[in-house]
């Protein structure tokens, strides 16, 4: 009996060294004509033809030679059986039976030998026809003269004759089984690897194995040649799901090469009766690794140092951050990756704590680990949180905002077990809010994250010329509307709008974050103000600061450009100053003097736009106006009427300081005629007669900076009523 590999080494040229070491040559009813010990394989080919031929001779030589039993059979076979074992492969494959056979029919002179490889059933694995003329005469003249039509036919192989038939049974059968495989499986099983793995667990795989390594390969194309497979190893980025299962006709073993099989679907693969397995010790050290470099990157705030220095920033006081020794390390899972970490955090000194209902209380004990009764005691306790639980039904979404405000403000999270066991979004809010301090993430529910731009580059591209608008407006507030006996005391609350054709813009936090920025810069050390995209809303809230966005269409059409925005201050109504500095008017006995007199916060409105992408203010306050906001900027506030212009130029002359360009606006009055009451210089009901003056406001752009000793000299001028210097 022949297995497949055994078949191969017998009739290969390069199989000497491995031949079976003991040969049986058989009549086809069992008779047993001889047994040898080759040496090598031409040794075997040659013993079988002296036996063959010595056969022949003895049935012609005596009628009565040929045993009774083999008159019966109208063909003859020379079988070749192995008493060796241990070529067989680790798993049962048939063994196969060589067979050569041929006959000579009644009244028929002509010979058809056929190889055929059976199975140990009988059941023919693999068939071939060998024409008569690779074989040469099969039985002598005389052999065939004496037989009759019940005669067996005796084929003669001799060793010529037997070499090149062997040759031509491997070559045949080598090439189907290279083609079909034995019953259309490989030699050996086919193992598709779509994912990088290590170089030497390949070496081990390809041992015994036919490997494919097909890295980046789609889904679709993953479906289109999961057929041809018996097994299929991946890590956490293959999808193993019902449908690619489903193609995997031949599949047997799906193999994860880790701990978590949470990308196979475990239901569809019981049902087809494919295997799942996992190398639960394979990525341990890794992960526990893991965990104490973000636990370390966390407590010492190395990602925002690394992005303040990059952003050329030297904040090192301000970015120290906290020892972990003394520290408590709450550990929500206790399995082998956790009692990993816990004897390195133990290294560093911390304090552990674990909750793991299922945890074995010996092996926590040997780690200096206290089990406590409930995850909410664990929360409470916690200098950090480190997870490491399965992603099953019952862990996803484990914690969330519940669960984060449990902790303590001075609490950081870490996950490197699976996305999906923290709310990503509920974690997002918590920082945000400073609920907890930190948190060190590996692990996201969408691995890899999908692109999420905050803005498309695109959308930037036409938002950019606004966002330096609001920067504009946003300090133009701040150093012209804001003196410090109202800003400082009063509770602000600013109502962005954008018009026309921003309007429409899909998001405006560019916007939103350009005008925070713009607001607190003149009140911030360039040092402490980093605002952006992303910052700007917590920024905001840290400061205090209401901002409301709207959106209106109806207003800009009528003005002759596209797109503009206002902004309009308001006091909150939760200001305990609100209702109060409601009523306060305006009373200043003379006002020529009060440069930083109180303002109606209802009359704090800015209006701008963008044209040719130059920004453009084009209403401050009450006033109608047109003027580019740039560098440094006088703006006076006074009576219309003559002589006003010549004073500031006369002012700013004597100073040194040249006017570089100049705007005067009238007051907008709606149709209605709007000032103070003029009198003794100011307004007041101690004014002449009571005559009302218009107002207007010259908005200068100088060549340097003005000091304060200029500011007061124009305050102090008659007529003037609000001087503020503002750089842009």
């Amino acid at each position: 009996m022949l297995n497949a590999r055994a078949l191969s080494e017998l009739l290969s040229k390069n199989s000497d060294e491995r031949l079976c070491k003991r040969w049986y040559i058989m009549t086809p009813n069992g008779t047993l004509l001889a047994h040898t010990q080759p040496t090598d394989a031409g040794d075997l080919r040659q013993q079988v033809a002296m036996v063959a031929l010595s056969w022949q001779e003895q049935q012609q030589a005596s009628s009565t030679g040929l045993d009774q039993a083999n008159r019966k059979y109208d063909l003859c076979t020379l079988v070749l059986e192995s008493d060796v074992h241990n070529i067989l492969v680790r798993k049962i494959q048939p063994q196969l039976l060589l067979v050569l056979e041929g006959g000579v029919p009644p009244r028929k002179r002509s010979f058809e030998p056929r190889m055929i490889v059976e199975g140990p059933d009988g059941e023919p694995l693999y068939e071939s026809r060998i024409a008569e003329s690779s074989l040469g005469t099969s039985v002598s003249s005389k052999a065939e003269s004496s037989m009759s039509a019940t005669t067996a036919g005796v084929l003669v192989l001799h060793k010529k004759k037997l070499d090149a038939m062997a040759a031509a049974i491997v070559a045949d059968f080598e090439h189907t089984v290279a083609v079909n495989g034995h019953n259309g499986h490989s030699a050996r099983p086919k193992v598709l690897i779509p994912e990088k793995v290590s170089p030497d667990g390949l070496a081990l795989l390809n041992e015994s194995l036919e490997v494919h390594e097909r890295q980046g390969l789609s889904a679709d194309e993953l479906h289109e040649i999961i057929g041809g497979y018996d097994a299929l190893i991946v890590r956490s980025e293959t999808k193993c799901t019902a449908s690619l299962l489903a193609a995997g006709k031949k599949l047997r073993v799906v193999a994860r090469a880790g701990v978590g099989v949470d990308n196979v679907d475990l239901n569809a693969a019981t049902k087809l009766g494919i295997i799942v397995v996992n190398s639960p010790q394979g990525n341990i050290n890794a992960a526990a690794e893991h965990t104490i470099a973000l636990l370390m990157a966390v407590a010492r705030n190395v990602g925002a140092a690394s992005l303040s220095l990059k952003g050329g920033k030297w904040e090192r006081s301000k970015l120290v951050g906290i020892e972990v020794k003394g520290k408590t390390l709450g550990i929500l899972g206790l399995g082998k990756v956790g009692l990993t970490v816990a004897r390195a955090a133990g290294g560093l000194g911390m304090k552990l704590s674990a909750f793991d209902p299922y945890a074995n209380p010996a092996l926590a004990a040997a780690a200096n680990v206290e089990i406590v009764p409930t995850m909410d005691e664990l929360f409470e306790q916690a200098d950090f949180l480190t997870i490491h639980t399965p992603m099953i039904a019952s862990t996803k979404g484990l914690i969330g905002s519940a669960e984060l405000s449990k902790m303590k403000p001075t609490t950081r999270v870490l996950n490197v077990a699976r996305g999906g066991i923290v709310d990503e979004s509920a974690l997002l809010e918590a920082l945000e809010a400073g609920t907890i301090a930190g948190a060190g993430i590996d692990v996201f529910t969408s691995e890899p994250p999908k692109p999420a731009p905050i803005i498309l580059p695109e959308e930037y591209r036409t938002l950019r010329p606004f966002v330096t608008l609001l920067e504009k407006m946003g300090s133009l507030y701040t150093q012209h509307f804001s003196p410090s006996n109202t800003a400082s005391q009063l509770r602000t609350t600013f109502d962005l709008t954008y018009e026309g054709s921003l309007a429409s813009a899909n998001t405006t936090k560019p916007l939103f974050a350009a005008f925070v920025k713009g607001l607190l810069s003149p009140i911030s050390s360039p040092d402490s103000l980093n605002i952006n995209i992303v910052n700007a809303e917590l920024v905001a809230k840290e400061r205090g600061l209401l901002v409301n966005e709207s959106r209106s269409r109806d207003r800009v059409e009528q003005e002759g450009y596209s797109a503009s925005v206002t902004l309009r201050a308001r006091l909150d109504p939760r200001s305990s100053s609100a209702s109060r500095t409601r009523r306060t008017e305006i009373s200043t006995a003379n006002p020529a003097s009060a440069g930083e007199r109180r303002k109606k916060i209802e009359e704090q409105v800015i209006t701008g736009f963008v044209s040719h992408n130059t920004p453009y203010i084009s209403r401050l306050g009450r006033f109608t106006t047109s003027f580019v906001p740039e560098g440094t900027m006088l703006i006076c506030r006074n009576y219309d009427e003559p002589g006003k212009i010549g004073v500031v130029g006369a002012k700013l002359g004597k100073a040194g300081v040249n006017i570089r360009s100049m705007t005067v606006a009238p007051i907008e009055t709606g149709g209605e005629e709007v000032g103070v009451t003029a009198g003794d210089g100011g307004a007041g009901e101690g004014g002449a007669e009571g005559a009302k003056q218009r107002e207007a406001l010259m908005i200068l752009g100088l060549d340097r900076a003005v000091d304060d000793v200029v500011r007061k000299s124009l305050i102090g001028e008659e007529g003037m009523l609000e001087v503020s210097v503002v750089v842009l």
